[in-house]
């Protein structure tokens, strides 16, 4: 299964991209900021 995750924060993103690549998954993680418009954006 493919997922994509995000969030602001570098190392919580990292961790749970590792957890879910254990699991199996295809995972695309980006960081994103949501207080900021071009952030939300580019994660479309």
């Amino acid at each position: 299964m493919k997922v994509v995750i995000s969030d602001i924060e570098n190392e919580t993103l990292s961790q749970t991209e590792e957890e879910l690549k254990q699991k199996g998954f295809d995972v695309l993680a980006l960081t994103v900021d949501v207080s900021k418009i071009e952030d939300v954006k580019n994660l479309a």
